[in-house]
């Protein structure tokens, strides 16, 4: 369903059954490392992300190299390192937070009746967020079948470098809107619309001068990059340099859609936040990434009418 080829499907099914034993950490992580910040302590928090990250790269090299394991090797070390990360938190909220604690659910009326409602009043505002991380996934897919028809493999494999960076491109922004929602937040809800005017400025700045770092360094190390993932040899080489230039303006504006709707989540705002991501993530995109397959397909047709005729 992602658009595998027969050629690429023993490699990806490899990597995907590696990565399913780390997926339950990982969702630990994600969702305790904004408790963990919340709770006053962001640099446990960023402790937990380097130290699995740092575990990550040390074991990709271990696992895929001297061991020759591959990219089974690869998706190994991801789960071992999820599953480091979500321990982490874990050990957090068992001996340090100051805070948040666990509970137990209370199973009166009273008490699944308000579990039931901030359970909405959460997934109501945090929908933005949820269509982002789908947006993403969406992107992805699409790619796929778009790649592995009009370049094949080499179209592919050019095309999941920048699946590849594009996550580095959210992590960033992400950190930049995450940071101050807190901060926008709290003021809204104490009315002091001042300071949330310039915690807005305040991230738009950083934004800007995140999502133009991103950009500038994608484009200026275009050929380094590639090289970390391809051969000059490779077929893929040659397309993935041509590609990620223009790739890489996406940075820039990226960022600056992640602060907006992160803006409007923390003033409860989730329809502005929401139309925001649909229309980056999905209306404009999926037109745009099918465009050239469809393109492709005329041009195949046009070819075969052409053939026919000589034929006869």
């Amino acid at each position: 369903m992602s658009g595998s080829s027969d050629a690429l499907m023993e490699e990806a099914t490899g990597y995907l059954l590696w990565l399913l034993p780390g997926m339950a950490f990982l969702l630990i992580e994600c969702v305790g490392l904004m408790l963990i910040r919340l709770d006053g302590s962001p640099r446990y928090a960023m402790m937990c992300n380097v130290t699995a990250a740092v575990f990550n790269i040390v074991l990709d090299y271990i696992l895929v190299f001297p061991m020759g394991l591959g990219v089974k090797g690869a998706a190994m070390a991801t789960s071992v390192s999820c599953m480091l990360g979500g321990v982490m938190v874990l050990a957090y909220f068992a001996r340090y937070s100051t805070t948040l604690k666990f509970y137990r659910l209370k199973l009166s009326v009273t008490s699944l009746l308000l579990t039931v409602r901030n359970t909405g009043y959460m997934a109501k505002i945090g929908f933005a967020t949820l269509l982002t991380e789908l947006a993403m996934s969406v992107m992805m897919l699409t790619g796929n079948h778009v790649f592995i028809h009009a370049l094949g493999e080499n179209g592919v494999a050019a095309f999941s470098i920048a699946c590849y960076l594009f996550p580095i491109m959210f992590s960033i922004s992400n950190a930049v809107a995450q940071s101050v929602q807190p901060i926008i937040s709290y003021n809204y809800g104490a009315g002091d619309m001042s300071r949330v005017s310039k915690s807005l400025h305040t991230s738009l700045v950083a934004a800007l001068i995140c999502g133009t770092a991103v950009t500038v360094s994608v484009a200026a190390g275009t050929r380094l990059i590639v090289t970390l993932f391809l051969s000059p040899e490779s077929g893929a080489f040659d397309i993935a340099c041509a590609g990620l230039p223009k790739y890489a303006l996406c940075g820039l504006f990226f960022a600056l859609n992640i602060a907006f709707i992160g803006y409007y989540q923390s003033l409860e705002k989730s329809v502005r936040a929401t139309v925001f991501t649909l229309l980056r993530g999905i209306v404009f995109i999926m037109p745009m990434l099918s465009s050239p397959l469809t393109r492709r397909r005329k041009v195949s047709l046009s070819s075969a009418e052409k053939r026919s005729h000589c034929a006869c």
